[in-house]
C-alpha cells in the first residue's frame, strides 16, 4: 500500500511487520491503517467527535492523512476484510464501534457482523 506522505508510510510499513498474530495479509493491511489512524486521530487529536455512538452529518476528516486513511479503509477491495476485522473484534470499547458505524455510513454498507 502506498501512501502520499513519508511519515505515514514509515508508520505503515512499521505496523505491517509487527508480530502481533495476524497472519492474514488482508487482516495485516487492515491493522496497519487501523495503526495509523490511532496515531493521527487519537495521539494527535485531529478529529474527537468520530467517536461517538451517532455520527454527526457535518463530519468532515480535519487533515490529509486522515482523509487518506479513511479512503483507504472503505475501498470496496478492503471491505471483506474489514467486516472480518470487525467480526473478530466481538468486545469494543464506544470508540470502535462508533468508528464502525461511522464506517458503515460512510460505505452504505453494514460493518456490524451482528446486524
Amino acid at each position: 500500500m502506498i501512501f502520499t506522505d513519508p511519515e505515514m508510510q514509515k508508520l505503515y510499513d512499521q505496523s505491517i511487520q509487527m508480530d502481533v498474530g495476524i497472519t492474514d495479509s488482508g487482516q495485516k493491511e487492515i491493522f496497519g491503517l487501523m495503526n495509523l489512524l490511532d496515531h493521527y486521530v487519537y495521539r494527535k487529536k485531529e478529529f474527537n467527535d468520530l467517536f461517538i455512538p451517532v455520527v454527526k452529518p457535518e463530519w468532515r476528516p480535519k487533515s490529509k492523512e486522515y482523509h487518506e486513511i479513511i479512503i483507504k479503509l472503505i475501498d470496496p477491495t478492503r471491505r471483506n476484510n474489514l467486516r472480518k476485522w470487525f467480526a473478530d473484534s466481538p468486545k469494543m470499547n464506544p470508540s470502535a464501534t462508533g468508528l464502525r458505524d461511522a464506517l458503515s455510513d460512510m460505505t452504505g454498507e453494514e460493518l456490524n457482523p451482528n446486524y
